[in-house]
């Protein structure tokens, strides 16, 4: 299965990754984090720990990830499980 590198972390359930050709948005299936870029919206109780716990676990790292029923959301993030 194709590997690719988590280079960004938005918040606690979303991430960006490449596979050093193309870049992804990808909002991670199976969870969901207090907010912390929400438009006019302050950053929510604990959303500031979750990007930091989401870092700390992702960042740099290669990961797999599956598909499941929805490809996209409505922000056109690619909707994926995600392993490492």
């Amino acid at each position: 299965q194709k590997e690719y590198k988590v280079i960004k972390v938005f918040d606690g359930d979303t991430i960006e990754v490449t596979d050093s050709k193309y870049n992804y948005i990808i909002r991670l299936l199976g969870i969901d984090t207090p907010e912390t870029h929400k438009p006019n919206h302050p950053v929510e109780c604990f959303g500031e720990k979750a990007t930091e716990f989401t870092s700390k676990l992702l960042l740099g790292k290669k990961v797999k990830l599956k598909k499941d029923i929805e490809n996209k959301d409505k922000y056109d993030r690619l909707l994926r499980y995600v392993y490492h």
